[in-house]
């Protein structure tokens, strides 16, 4: 099908990789964004890990500290109608949770997930992401370090969304929230799959970034997916958390996943 040719055209495209660093100028009574990498990397073998962001075999520039919170996204769009899973490692053998995944079979499929890991072994790192059961796409992921005054029990929830058909431009999950006086993170990703590219994202949390890519060259390309990362914490806004982004033009297909991870003070 169209979509699925084009799915396959980005493969032989030139790859995007983008790192992005942000530091806060807020005092560390609240958790803020450290750094900040997004890769995209494609997939044409099941399993296939994906690494790197920084350069190959480290994703940050830097080192990680006892007691700060990794988060991840990562989200696959590819071509068949296989059942997928994803998963995250690191290379320091750091624990990760992955509070909220969808992945629907349907063609195109979005694969999408959030996680975090509490840091308890520090060093310079390299995030592993991991897909079983597609064997054509390309997988979006990225990583990111938040410090601040973080609590020693850190709790977390999830929500995703998806649509296969007659999409809008407009991306959300349902709201998060906690009820706790506690400090929290709290971010999306979104992924989407368009008749043509470039895409245009607004996001509506304090943090974002957004990436796309196309198949072919020029301004405007037929075929394309995008990705949109999100982030806020309880040092700018507090709850609920409302997770939403437009995008142009209206995707073929798209998927969402949020997580707030919040713990007492």
């Amino acid at each position: 099908m169209p979509v699925v040719g084009a799915i396959l055209m980005l493969m032989v495209a030139s790859l995007l990789t983008a790192t992005a660093s942000a530091t806060s100028t807020q005092s560390t009574k609240g958790p803020y964004l450290i750094e900040l990498d997004n890769v995209t990397c494609p997939v044409s073998v099941s399993p296939t890990t994906c690494s790197g962001g920084y350069k190959a075999n480290q994703t940050f520039v830097n080192s990680l500290q006892v007691g700060q919170v990794v988060t991840v996204n990562f989200a696959l769009l590819y071509s068949n109608s296989e059942n997928v899973s994803m998963s995250v490692s690191d290379s320091l053998r750091n624990v990760f949770i992955i509070p909220s995944n969808q992945c629907t079979i349907s063609s195109p499929t979005v694969c999408i997930a959030v996680g975090y890991s509490v840091i308890t072994n520090p060093g310079l790192d390299d995030v592993l992401f991991s897909e079983i059961g597609d064997s054509a796409g390309v997988m979006w992921y990225n990583a990111e370090i938040w410090g601040g005054q973080i609590g020693s029990v850190v709790n977390s929830t999830g929500t995703s969304a998806y649509c296969a058909a007659n999409c809008s431009g407009s991306i959300a999950v349902t709201p998060l929230n906690t009820t706790s006086n506690s400090g929290t993170i709290a971010e999306s990703i979104a992924v989407a799959f368009y008749p043509t590219t470039p895409a245009t994202w607004q996001a509506t949390l304090h943090y974002s970034n957004a990436y796309s890519d196309c198949a072919g060259s020029g301004s405007t390309c037929q075929g394309g997916d995008g990705v949109l990362w999100q982030g806020t914490s309880s040092a700018f806004q507090k709850p609920p958390y409302t997770f939403s982004a437009t995008t142009s033009p209206a995707p073929l297909v798209w998927g969402e996943s949020a997580e707030l991870i919040y713990w007492a003070r």
